[in-house]
């Protein structure tokens, strides 16, 4: 099955779109067809990859609605997030049926089956709400940057509580269990250090995957925001979180039985 890579923490500023945008990127870079959604109306990840966005394509709250989508040249999409987004929950698909928390679902994998693609990375919102049970549900591994310290544990424990009210809901196809990954990381302060420690001692014990890499904080990652570009763009991939981020990159299409179609994502 395409692995769909959901991005998620119920705390905001922990990175995910970031992230997002660094692993739809990285893959992208290796030669995958990847198809980016971004359900957060702010729609920072829609911004970041504009050049994705085809003339004729559509929104989220419209792929949600199933309208069709269009690629690049080489089979790449991103679909943007949109105000839609807020009031889609109750909305009406294309055909005239309610839309419920399998709809998302519904819509990627209608799109793999027309569009080929290899992998799909889907940014989240912060918060427990309509548009993340959907996320959820569609998933096949979900990622969950934290900070590490006490409310990102605070925030994992969260989302773990929230994961289980979904499992007991509806049927999910999750793969493997939920994966943190560590970032904006300050490695000089050892407080940070402890807590991050201790977080990749005790997760795995209470059901969740661990990446090894830390994501350091950064100021190309600012800037890549401020600029609405991808963080490959503001930094050398050589070093810093860029180079971070290539490696955890690898490490996520290892687990989920991705194999690059060329080179290794060096620039």
């Amino acid at each position: 099955m395409t692995p769909i890579i959901v991005i998620s923490n119920q705390k905001g500023g922990v990175a995910k779109t970031t992230t997002a945008d660094a692993l739809s990127e990285g893959m992208r870079a290796r030669g995958l067809k990847v198809l980016a959604v971004d359900t957060d109306p702010q729609g920072s990840l829609g911004r970041m990859q504009e050049r994705y966005v085809m003339r004729g394509s559509c929104a989220a709250s419209s792929f949600i609605e199933g309208a069709d989508i269009q690629t690049t040249e080489d089979g790449q999409c991103t679909v943007p997030g949109d105000e839609g987004l807020i009031t889609i929950q109750n909305q009406f698909d294309l055909k005239g049926n309610e839309l419920d928390e399998k709809s998302l679902m519904r819509s990627i994998d209608k799109a793999i089956a027309l569009k080929g693609f290899d992998a799909v990375i889907v940014d989240t919102q912060p918060g427990m709400n309509f548009m993340n049970i959907s996320a959820f549900v569609a998933a096949t591994h979900m990622v969950i940057p934290t900070t590490a310290d006490k409310l990102g544990a605070e925030a994992i424990s969260q989302t773990a509580e929230f994961l289980g009210q979904i499992a007991d809901t509806f049927p999910v196809r999750w793969e493997d269990d939920p994966a943190v990954l560590i970032t904006q990381f300050r490695g000089i302060s050892k407080l940070a250090n402890t807590f991050a420690n201790q977080m990749m001692d005790a997760l795995p014990q209470a059901g969740f995957k661990v990446f090894q890499r830390r994501i350091p904080i950064n100021v190309a990652i600012q800037e890549a925001q401020a600029q609405n570009k991808s963080i490959y763009e503001t930094s050398s991939i050589l070093r810093g979180a860029a180079y971070e981020y290539n490696l955890v990159c690898n490490l996520v299409m290892e687990w989920c039985g991705l194999q690059a179609m060329k080179g290794n994502g060096e620039q």
